[in-house]
């Protein structure tokens, strides 16, 4: 028995010695072929499939671990900062204003042809109000996210004042010129990882190395479409500048501020702004009146029918005890008679 499992062994044995001999010298040779043998560092001619394999996961395992501390060959140093590769700063801009105006649909109307002369586009809106009444209230109001060209945002946020009184405004400037060129230099690390294991899978021979391999593909795979989808949304952000605009309709403009003016001059303000309460009170008070005017009226009307109803009921009960007292005035003089 011990001496037919040996023979069984030193056969298995031979056959795979001859196996990987003939597959390393076709693998070798296929490799002489593509680069000379001073270019092939860690290769030598009787290097097996499994061998390949092995030694090429591991240089994956290390171009990983390079990958991930953040060293790129690209311009992209070990600290994540743009090297002397890429020069061109990326810059997320934002801007909030409020505008006021007195022309509503002119000065909408304005706003996106101004958007559209300029390649941006509307991304999201909110409106609210119908009209402006005379109270100066309900008034039509509405946000717009406008998206723009970033060589177009100066130009754009410059041309807003003639939409409108400007009340207020805001920007920012994100600079995202290092994670801009860090998700690049992922991607095209993970690129240079996927072409490298079509290669292996391509030479792959038995199943369980290409299920190794397409593991790994799948994996990498995966991850450049992660950094994928988030390289796009930080491009878009930087390519096109976001403006927010909230537009109201007003009767007058928000007066200048005062902290600009002298002391006289905020006096005068401070009693014109007084003064203008005042009138605006009582004003407001008259307009109240005349609106609920007719209500009053009608109930003025119930208020004096009901009057009169009461008094003709109170006049009827006194002529009853009126004539109740003359009854008895009389029953009693009969009586003494």
């Amino acid at each position: 028995m011990k001496k037919t499992m040996s023979k069984k062994a030193m056969f298995v044995l031979a056959v795979a010695l001859i196996f990987a001999m003939l597959f390393g010298g076709c693998a070798a040779a296929s490799y002489d072929q593509a680069a000379p043998e001073a270019e092939k560092p860690g290769y030598s001619s009787n290097t097996t499939t499994d061998d390949m394999w092995v030694e090429e996961e591991a240089k994956d395992e290390m171009a990983d671990v390079e990958f991930e501390e953040g060293e790129y060959n690209d311009g992209v140093a070990s600290d994540g900062m743009v090297g002397e590769t890429h020069t061109e700063r990326k810059i997320i801009m934002k801007a909030e204003y409020n505008i006021e105006t007195k022309e509503y649909e002119s000065s909408y109307a304005k706003l996106l042809e101004m958007t559209e002369q300029m390649g941006g586009y509307v991304s999201q809106s909110d409106y609210s109000g119908t009209s402006l009444n005379g109270y100066g209230r309900d008034s039509r109001y509405c946000t717009v996210t406008i998206r723009i060209p970033a060589e177009k945002y100066t130009q754009y946020t410059n041309a807003l004042s003639d939409v409108g009184n400007i009340s207020y405004s805001y920007e920012t400037r994100s600079d995202v010129t290092s994670q801009y060129y860090d998700l690049k230099a992922r991607i095209e690390s993970l690129e240079v990882q996927e072409d490298r294991l079509l290669e292996l899978l391509e030479k792959a021979e038995t199943i369980d190395e290409i299920l190794q391999i397409e593991n790994q593909l799948s994996d990498v795979r995966y991850r450049i479409e992660s950094y994928m989808t988030n390289f796009k949304v930080l491009s878009d952000q930087v390519s096109y500048s976001t403006v927010t605009v909230r537009m109201e309709e007003v009767v007058e403009y928000s007066p200048e501020p005062i902290k600009q003016l002298s002391f006289g001059e905020k006096l005068l303000r401070r009693l014109t702004n007084g003064w203008d309460n005042f009138v605006d009170f009582w004003g407001d008070m008259l307009l109240d009146f005349v609106s609920a005017l007719p209500f009053l009226i009608m109930l003025a009307i119930i208020v004096v029918v009901i009057v009169l109803l009461c008094r003709r009921s109170a006049k009827k009960r006194k002529q009853k005890k009126l004539q109740a007292m003359e009854k008895l005035n009389t029953a009693a003089e009969d009586k003494k008679e």
